[in-house]
């Protein structure tokens, strides 16, 4: 496997985890960054987009 095939790879589960931290607990990924928590539904969308399209 190529270094650039890794680095795609890498960045897929990335964004894959990213993504699914956001659609289930958004709070938690807010705090870490010192963000105030939200009850709002943008951060969820925002999940959903992060997510790669073929999860």
């Amino acid at each position: 496997m190529s270094k650039a095939a890794f680095t795609v790879k890498v960045f897929g589960v990335y964004l894959f985890v990213l993504g699914l931290i956001l659609l289930v607990s958004p709070n938690t990924l807010l705090s870490i960054f010192g963000i105030p928590e939200t009850t709002e539904v943008w951060i969820r969308v925002l999940g959903v987009i992060a997510e790669p399209p073929y999860t």
